[in-house]
């Protein structure tokens, strides 16, 4: 029995030895720290390195990926094009109709205590001693002609062929022409805004500017409720002094508040013959045109022209006012020439040349005016005048005079507010649409969800 238990000891104890002879201890390799700097140094230089050398090659060769990189049309442009915005200086004030020449002195003392009648008879005679001659007469309208004269080089001629075979198998040529307004510049292309009813077939335009030099044009994209129409024409296919030639205008504002008795310059085809020339002023300008998720402003001028007039209306600064537009004239004026402002036309420009679809929304909508939301406490908003049938906004539950005030969380003001947070939409986006309704003389707040539809 001791035996035995002297045997196991001993097993256990060997047992233990080898445990202990394969036990080893492992030590942490020494770190050679001039060595990890080194190596340290050398990773930060390779992506210094590596940095510039991606950024130089994206510099140098962005111009030419990016012709990889187009829309449906193949044109876009290098940068997003905005059109600036007018301010109080770009204005056509009254005093800037006058013409500044140096006055007399006068002394004012000798005029003590001058009724009103001595005064009219004073001025009066001032008044009979002004003299315009014929001459005066002719320098004025060599002014204006000069104005006119340097606006076209923002001018072209826009002609489309089109060319068909009637019912006996002969060829019908259809050919078109019309004037157009180069709104952009870049380095690659020009584009031109123009009358989309008058390009015949997209496949041929050919625009001819005002130094004579013709080139192809590409059908880039159409506005439909304004019916214009964009086009570019690279600047590869035109030389150099057509280049240097060519100039972008300025855009004044249509919402002047002292446009009405404006005069004007109408350029393009307002007699309906290619560079004709209409001097006049603006009679009206509080027409509104609505239309589905967009208005424009009609102005009325006292320029007698064609009623198949096209072109555009410069101030005597030379600042685009308008896009003469002879379909909304009214019909016992239909020679006179109307235009559309271009204020609101600024945004579909862009657009276009920027490559921007507007969703459809399908409505008719205004702002709510002030003497509503004082007198009645109608809440701020666009007041929806009309929905579209079958559109997304009536699918939505959008009703005749609902008052939209915010879409997705955005405030909205009035139309401006409306049309320019639309443009920011995209087809199938949801948007969640916050109106009030009127509900026995109380206006409620709904939330309505609404998916856009495809551009129109």
């Amino acid at each position: 029995m001791e035996e035995n238990k002297n045997n196991e000891v001993t097993q256990n104890s060997t047992t233990n030895d080898d445990f202990v002879v394969i036990r080893e201890q492992i030590k942490a390799r020494p770190i050679n720290k001039s060595k990890l700097a080194k190596n340290t140094f050398l990773v930060a230089l390779s992506a210094v390195l590596f940095g510039l050398i991606a950024s130089f090659t994206f510099i140098f060769l962005a111009p030419f990926v990016s012709g990889y990189f187009k829309n449906d049309s193949g044109v876009i442009p290098s940068n997003t094009f905005v059109i600036p915005e007018e301010n109080r200086e770009d204005e056509m004030l009254p005093e800037d109709m006058l013409i500044n020449e140096p006055q007399p002195e006068i002394d004012y003392s000798q005029f003590n205590f001058l009724d009103e009648s001595e005064v009219r008879s004073l001025v009066e005679g001032v008044v009979n001693q002004i003299e315009f001659s014929v001459v005066d007469y002719q320098k004025l309208y060599q002014k204006l002609s000069a104005i006119a004269y340097d606006f076209n080089k923002s001018l072209v001629r826009v002609s489309s062929v089109k060319t068909e075979t009637d019912w006996m198998d002969n060829l019908v040529t259809n050919s078109s022409e019309t004037t157009g307004l180069v709104v952009n510049k870049t380095m690659e292309y020009i584009y031109i805004l123009t009358y989309a009813n008058a390009i015949n077939s997209k496949e041929s335009i050919v625009v001819t500017f005002s130094n004579t030099f013709s080139a192809i044009a590409e059908f880039v994209d159409e506005d439909k409720n304004s019916g214009l129409c964009l086009l570019a024409v690279s600047s590869a296919n035109l030389n150099e002094p057509t280049l240097n030639y060519v100039e972008t205008p300025k855009f004044g504002g249509s919402k002047s508040n002292y446009l009405v008795g404006t005069p004007i310059i109408a350029v393009g085809n307002p007699m309906g013959t290619n560079g004709s020339v209409g001097y006049g002023v603006i009679t009206s300008n509080g027409s509104m045109m609505n239309m589905t998720d967009c208005n424009y402003s009609y102005i009325t001028t006292d320029i007698y022209g064609s009623t198949q007039a096209a072109g555009f209306v410069i101030n005597l600064k030379g600042y685009v006012l308008g896009v003469i537009e002879p379909s909304f004239a009214s019909k016992d004026m239909p020679n006179l020439v109307g235009i559309v402002g271009i204020t609101e036309l600024k945004k579909v420009i862009e657009n276009m040349v920027n490559g921007v679809k507007v969703p459809y929304f399908g409505i008719k909508c205004v702002d709510v005016p002030t003497v509503a939301q004082l007198n009645y406490d109608v809440p701020v908003g666009a007041y929806v005048l009309s929905v579209e049938m079958g559109s997304p906004a009536m699918e939505a539950g959008i009703q005749k005079g609902d008052i939209i005030s915010a879409i997705n969380g955005h405030v909205i003001l009035g139309y401006d507010d409306f049309f320019s947070y639309l443009c920011q939409l995209k087809a199938s986006d949801t948007a969640t649409v916050k109106v009030y309704r009127q509900s026995q003389d109380v206006y409620k707040e709904i939330d309505l969800n609404i998916i856009l539809g495809d551009p129109r």
